[in-house]
């Protein structure tokens, strides 16, 4: 488990694009499985520009805590323009292998995770979390409870009501409705007697990352099922009026050689992303990436953007609070641990925290404050910000805050970068917190 020592400082991140060696898959563990916001457009400088062209100067803001959260992998592309990874670690309590994460509907001080995975004997556990001054989880507050049973509990599980959560079973290939209230199993279907069938697939094809399909009426009453290792994905009706019912099932395409572990469709405005989307935890591939969808939720296979490689992903949750992604990392050569990403567009309605506001800029008439011809960049969600159209010179790096935060390193407020041409600079780093 990694564990952070002395001050912290909670980095609303800068990722550098990282060229990532592809993963390598060879088949599932001895337990029969897995083991800136844009800125506007920077007006043009008065400075003489340099025969070499514009330069462009990046870095991120820091809000100021308590705890220095590890990265748990690089940023790929250009997401590491808007998002950074979090390793939270071991969530105390729960038994490993992890299988899905969720959290029990209006409770936003506690995440649920499947423990003991693929077994007989799995398990859900409730973990209360800690929270940061902007909202986003920064880590676990005490022992895990365990909270009712979850046999054979994989990568995927959804609430229907705040009380009955859908979970996907693996390898048995069947979806499970479990009560919290009761603490018991009541509801399962054989999805072989649904329409989802084994035969002619790879050896222990079966059930394992589901969602609920956003915009669905009756809300809730649409889900996507993808199955491990093949990737085949389905669209079924689901009804538990009168008790657990799986209907209308219509298979809608594959993410070959992936094998999914999780599926969440990502919220509304998320920087980065165009349209409707959704994010894949694949395992077999060992990485997180995002994929177009239709009106109807149907990921398009051929859309896919990576996002981070990491051994063992498993399950997918978009916390609505911080706009958190969080997924587990199971076996394949992994050191197990839930991880977050950050950056995603929150849920409108749901955060009461501060969220820090302001933009970086180059100072090029030295007056210490953005001025119409300074180049400037808005600092985004995750904190990162990107100022293009710089001339080369000796220049001061300052941010103009918005929000109820103060700088505090550096002290003078600025920061200042020798700027060759066609340069690209990064690593300018400001620290703030709130007033």
């Amino acid at each position: 488990m990694l564990r952070c020592k002395g001050a912290w400082f909670l980095v609303l991140g800068l990722c550098l694009p990282t060229a990532c060696n592809e993963a390598k898959f060879d088949g599932k563990d001895s337990k029969a499985k897995k083991v800136a916001k844009p800125g506007a457009p920077a007006a043009v400088p008065s400075a003489p520009v340099a025969s070499g062209g514009l330069a462009t100067v990046g870095g991120r803001v820091s809000v100021v805590y308590d705890i220095d959260l590890p990265e748990a992998a690089p940023i790929a592309g250009t997401f590491s323009e808007h998002y950074r990874s979090i390793d939270l670690g071991l969530p105390p309590g729960v038994p490993t292998p992890f299988g899905c994460i969720t959290a029990i509907p209006g409770q936003s001080e506690s995440i649920l995770v499947g423990g003991g995975a693929n077994s007989p004997e799995g398990k859900l556990y409730k973990v209360a979390i800690r929270r940061d001054g902007l909202g986003h989880i920064a880590g676990f507050d005490g022992q895990a409870e365990e909270i009712a049973p979850a046999p054979y509990n994989d990568g995927g599980c959804v609430f229907l009501t705040p009380d009955l959560l859908l979970m996907s079973k693996w390898p048995v290939h069947q979806l499970a409705l479990v009560s919290l209230a009761t603490k018991s199993v009541v509801g399962s279907v054989a999805l072989l007697n649904v329409g989802i069938p084994t035969a002619g697939q790879a050896a222990n094809e079966s059930s394992a990352a589901i969602a609920v399909i956003p915009g669905a009426s009756p809300p809730g009453s649409r889900i996507k099922i993808m199955t491990w290792p093949s990737g085949r994905m389905f669209e079924a009706q689901v009804s538990i009026e009168s008790g657990l019912v799986i209907s209308n099932v219509v298979e809608s395409g594959v993410l070959a050689t992936v094998g999914p572990e999780g599926i969440a469709y990502v919220p509304p405005g998320s920087p980065g992303i165009v349209g409707t989307a959704a994010i894949v935890a694949e395992w077999s591939r060992g990485a997180i990436a995002v994929y177009q969808t239709d009106a109807q939720g149907v990921l398009n296979p051929e859309s896919r953007q990576e996002v981070l490689q990491l051994k063992g992903a498993e399950g997918a949750y978009f916390d609505p609070i911080s706009g958190d992604f969080l997924f587990s990392t199971f076996g394949n050569g992994a050191a197990e641990r839930i991880v977050g990403l950050r950056g995603f567009a929150r849920t409108p309605g749901e955060s009461n925290f501060t969220v820090f506001d302001g933009s970086a800029f180059v100072d090029l008439d030295g007056n210490g404050t953005l001025s119409a011809n300074d180049p400037s960049a808005v600092v985004n969600i995750a904190g990162l910000f990107q100022i293009s159209g710089v001339p080369a010179g000796d220049w001061n790096v300052g941010l103009e805050v918005r929000s109820a935060h103060s700088i505090s390193t550096p002290l003078s407020g600025s920061v200042p970068v020798s700027v060759v041409p066609s340069g690209v600079h990064a690593g300018i780093d400001f620290k703030v917190q709130p007033k």
